[in-house]
């Protein structure tokens, strides 16, 4: 039986469910990967044959169990899963970071991380408390792109702002300051509270706050949307 259990937070390795993250892990980040486990019936699938490939290559164990990834897939239709170790980087000192504080979806976080790939993106500082972004629902939802990011953790925004001087733009709701009309000033810092309540309203008195213009039919966007028009804006525009 396989070594490797049902994914826990305190575990110093995580999994991808799927052929696509499985395949990014292969292709961005060979070196932190542990092992890789397809299911026997899918031999002739181009994403399996790539993997198989990818995991020759970079020497890495591949092997049919139909056990293993039902108990590491657990309800998820899933036909590959690699085992990787879990690593956080050094986020870069001249690039614009996303900040998350407090984010407690891992759907949420994943797409994100996708996103900020699509608007080239590289770099995240998550303050805690929040999600596991190595949780498998997050891979899963990034599609792999989470091995193309920089991620970093932090206790507070004063310890992230110790080791950045980045110019700081938190999203809230009330500022006049509106989305279309700001300009950001690199290297910046995009700011997201948590799903349920936003940033603190202390976050008003940071930086240069900034509000994104919608309808009162709603009380506010959905963290993740509220991001990719953040980013789809700096990334046309600024």
């Amino acid at each position: 039986m396989s070594q490797f259990k049902p994914y826990k937070k305190t575990f110093d390795y995580s999994y991808t469910l799927g052929t696509s993250p499985t395949i990014e892990l292969l292709e961005a980040s060979p070196a932190i990967a542990k092992a890789v486990f397809v299911a026997p019936n899918s031999g002739h699938s181009q994403g399996i044959q790539k993997i198989r490939t990818l995991s020759a290559a970079h020497s890495i164990p591949c092997s049919e169990d139909e056990k293993t990834i039902r108990r590491l897939a657990r309800n998820e239709n899933c036909f590959a899963i690699g085992v990787f170790k879990k690593v956080l980087s050094k986020l870069a000192a001249d690039k614009p970071h996303v900040v998350l504080v407090n984010p407690d979806d891992a759907g949420n976080l994943g797409t994100i991380l996708r996103t900020m790939l699509g608007f080239n993106h590289n770099d995240l500082a998550i303050i805690r408390p929040s999600v596991d972004a190595f949780d498998p629902k997050t891979i899963r939802a990034s599609m792999g792109a989470i091995f193309k990011q920089r991620i970093a953790y932090y206790d507070s925004l004063d310890d992230y702002r110790t080791d950045f001087t980045h110019h700081l733009y938190p999203f809230v709701l009330d500022t006049p300051n509106l989305l279309s009309g700001t300009h950001f000033d690199q290297p910046y810092s995009l700011i997201f509270g948590n799903e349920g309540t936003g940033l603190p309203q202390t976050y008003q008195h940071i930086g240069t706050p900034v509000r994104i213009e919608q309808t009162k039919h709603i009380d506010s966007l959905n963290l993740a949307v509220s991001v990719s028009l953040a980013l789809y804006k700096v990334y046309t525009n600024n």
